[in-house]
């Protein structure tokens, strides 16, 4: 269900995000090819096409909702891959005449591979946990996970992911209550932001100090 709008302009947006959910589900039942522009916005909330305005030029296998978002996976002839694409950010989306043929494509793979929406190649992360924490393990990543003993109050979880910003992001926030074994690739990811934040906080503070000091 779309969220409530309370103006002009998200009653728009709403009918065009509805608009194109109809038009990819048509174009998946008959497997049409589909083209449209992509974007972001910029800091003064203007449209910023991305790769120069090209047109992409994909077929859609499969719609989902994540997070209050709805989100299309496509398959790319030009890379043999498949690849996901927010539809609130596809502008101009057309069904073109062109008919593909079937793809194989496994929802719960996908999502399993890709976690939440963020396309990766796919990694076993193998990481010590928080006893508290196997209840949002379980609801982030299924049941299909191998968990063994660690002590009294830990365990040790192996989770076969992509390695993303968004799971960077999310095993950070835990703190202490995690502690990733490897690969090292992410624990050198996870170190580098932890960094950078510690600096950014610091360069900061040393600033309002240095301002305070002068008034």
């Amino acid at each position: 269900m779309l969220p409530i709008v309370t103006s002009v302009k998200e009653k728009t947006e709403n009918r065009q995000v509805l608009a194109t959910i109809g038009l990819l589900i048509n174009a998946i039942a008959s497997y049409h090819l589909v083209s449209f522009h992509y974007y972001d916005l910029t800091p003064g909330k203007e449209k910023k096409m991305r790769r120069d305005g090209a047109v992409y030029t994909m077929m859609p296998v499969w719609l989902y909702a994540n997070d209050g978002r709805y989100y299309a996976v496509f398959w790319s002839d030009k890379y043999q891959g498949l690849s996901s694409y927010r539809i609130d950010k596809m502008d101009d989306a057309r069904m073109m005449d062109a008919i593909h043929d079937p793809v194989r494509f496994d929802p719960e793979e996908w999502m399993r591979k890709t976690f939440h929406a963020y396309t990766g190649d796919a990694d076993t992360i193998t990481a010590v946990f928080d006893n508290r924490m196997a209840q949002q393990l379980f609801d982030q990543f299924g049941m299909d996970i191998i968990i063994s003993h660690r002590d009294q109050d830990h365990f040790t979880a192996s989770i076969p992911a992509a390695i993303t910003p968004t799971l960077t992001a999310w095993l950070l926030q835990f703190g202490d209550q995690v502690h990733v074994l490897k690969p090292h690739s992410l624990i050198d990811s996870m170190i580098a932001i932890a960094d950078g934040i510690q600096k950014n906080y610091n360069s900061k503070q040393e600033a309002e100090h240095e301002r305070s000091r002068k008034d």
